[in-house]
């Protein structure tokens, strides 16, 4: 009996122990940065035909200037199949004088190239286009870009352990614990309700000017805890 009582005690010495090293064990805990911009590949833009010209005072039916808008958009080579009908402007009308009822159309359109872009806005002029905003830009190889990053907020955090511990000659260890700041990473598919659309021109200075988009930025953040070894 006394030599199983030896046992246990012996064995809770040894546990114990094992955790206090465990808990005092030597580590180095840094943060890791990655940040990589990209371009956009899936803009949404939405935009509305007016029957009547403010600057011309001249009206022209929205079937008409809906045929001019199919054959530049077969010229650039955009899709025609990715330009919708929005219903939010389906019964809007403008009035010129209280007898006089001008139609308008409300449209969305799905791009992949910001060069297309620039080249549908610069001959939008030719249409009574009175609305022109970008709704939506996001990019579709998100999860791969993710993952690169993830890749580079480590590497980041581990070389800077190796440099703060090469001061004292030491040497970084296994990763024991990874933290993830998720609201460090600040991409989101950049997108603007109808209370807020960023209206890149109004009517009557459609092509006078480049449309002025950046790159998605995306961020991360890790925190790293890391063994030390002598």
């Amino acid at each position: 009996m006394k030599k199983i009582w030896i046992t246990l005690i012996m064995g809770v010495f040894i546990f114990t122990n094992v955790n206090a090293q465990n808990d005092t064990a030597a580590y180095i805990e840094v943060n890791g940065y990655a940040e990589k911009e990209i371009s956009p590949d899936n803009i949404i833009v939405s935009f509305e035909l007016s029957e009547y010209n403010v600057e011309t005072k001249e009206s022209t039916p929205i079937a008409q200037q809906e045929d001019s808008l199919l054959n530049m958009l077969k010229e650039l080579e955009i899709n025609v199949k990715d330009l919708k009908f929005d219903n939010f402007g389906k019964d809007r009308v403008y009035k010129k004088k209280t007898v006089d009822m001008y139609d308008s159309k409300y449209y969305l359109l799905k791009m992949m190239d910001m060069q297309k872009l620039m080249l549908f806005y610069s001959r939008l002029k030719s249409l009574n286009v009175t609305n022109f905003s970008i709704d939506e830009l996001k990019n579709t190889m998100i999860e791969t870009y993710k993952k690169e990053l993830y890749a580079a907020a480590m590497k980041d955090a581990k070389d800077k352990a190796e440099i703060l511990l090469s001061v004292v000659k030491k040497k970084v260890g296994n990763p024991i614990i990874i933290k993830e700041d998720v609201s460090s990473y600040d991409y989101d598919a950049v997108k603007i309700d109808n209370s807020s659309k960023r209206e890149i021109m109004r009517a009557g200075d459609y092509g006078g000017k480049d449309i002025s988009l950046g790159n998605l930025r995306l961020k991360y953040k890790i925190c790293v805890r890391f063994a030390i070894f002598n």
